[in-house]
């Protein structure tokens, strides 16, 4: 039987984001990121251990802040790119 394969959930995405706001010089920290989002950087371990989850307003302003597609988050495409179209460092 094929294992399926298990995609990244919208979480996971979301500090794929993080990761590149502060690569592109965007956010420069974890904290600065959370808030720029409207995130309390004090729940972050909260998101990382499963016991809580971004908001749709969070991942709005995370989106708008890479200016990236709203598909990467939810799921539809792989790679991280920018409304653009270039793709982006993951």
């Amino acid at each position: 039987m094929k294992k399926k394969s298990i995609k990244p959930t919208v979480n996971e995405r979301m500090f794929k984001l993080r990761d590149q706001a502060i690569f592109l010089g965007l956010a420069t920290s974890e904290k600065n990121w959370c808030d720029q989002i409207g995130f309390i950087s004090q729940n972050i371990n909260q998101v990382k251990r499963g016991k809580q989850s971004f908001t749709l307003d969070h991942i709005h302003n995370a989106v708008e802040l890479v200016e990236c597609s709203y598909d990467f988050i939810f799921g539809k495409i792989d790679t991280l790119k920018h409304k653009t179209g270039g793709k982006t460092e993951n």
